[in-house]
């Protein structure tokens, strides 16, 4: 895993809102994914765990759409995820194919341990901004994807 550097510097003066919300992104991923991974968590897992934190025994179908990823990805993070001991497969009902998905009592306390780093990464993000302007900054990026959506 390789630590993503951006110097703000270095970029055009003129650089488009598009890019610097993709290498604050990307900045967040590497940040996040670094602490992850010494914990033993792949960063393509974070997102499916945080869905199953706050609902478990959703079907792959309904997973897939909360997550924002199609069904062949969360197919194979799903199956990462289960040969890591983190979510079980219970079939939604007896005798059927369709399975639903819960955390492991592993998954589930990992929550204890990740979302803490998550802050982290969050707090380290918003040095220097003051409440009003880390608030300010949420609004218009939410903003943002209310316009793209």
């Amino acid at each position: 895993m390789r630590n993503i550097h951006y110097d703000p510097s270095e970029l055009p003066p003129d650089e488009r809102l598009a890019h610097i919300v993709r290498h604050a992104a990307r900045a967040f991923q590497g940040n996040l994914e670094q602490r992850l991974a010494a914990h033993g968590v792949n960063f393509g897992f974070w997102s499916y765990l945080r869905v199953l934190w706050q609902e478990e025994g959703l079907s792959q179908k309904v997973l897939s759409e909360r997550v924002g990823l199609t069904g062949p990805t969360t197919h194979s993070v799903i199956r990462r995820m289960e040969n890591a001991g983190l979510v079980t497969l219970r079939p939604i009902v007896e005798g059927k194919p369709r399975r639903a998905i819960y955390l492991t009592q592993r998954g589930r306390d990992l929550r204890r341990t990740l979302e803490p780093l998550a802050e982290k990464v969050n707090k380290i993000a918003c040095q220097g901004f003051d409440a009003r302007e880390t608030a300010q900054l949420r609004a218009l990026l939410l903003r943002v994807l209310q316009n793209l959506s």
